[in-house]
């Protein structure tokens, strides 16, 4: 285990067929990344954008009258990936 390279022990660990096929995965997960980045910095940032922000904490923490029965369990797709990460930094502020 010691003598092998990273790329041939990260295939033996996802079950690819050689350091080909990982090496051809990571580059493309690679490629991925760096269009999203490059898409993500195309559009401009919308003025509203603090209010949203405002809006998942306030659901972080459970305030606001739209507010889900529990915290961190927001309604919307964006609350559900924003408000624990949200909670976890006002937690950590506290």
């Amino acid at each position: 285990m010691q003598g092998r390279s990273l790329t041939c022990r990260a295939a033996d660990y996802f079950g690819m067929s050689g350091q080909a096929e990982f090496i051809a995965a990571a580059s493309l997960f690679a490629l991925m990344i760096v269009f999203k980045l490059l898409n993500m910095m195309s559009y401009r940032f919308d003025s509203d954008e603090s209010q949203h922000m405002h809006v998942i904490w306030a659901w972080a923490r459970g305030f606001g009258k739209r507010a889900p029965k529990r915290a961190n369990a927001p309604t919307t797709p964006d609350g559900a990936v924003q408000a624990p990460p949200i909670a976890l930094v006002s937690a950590a502020n506290e």
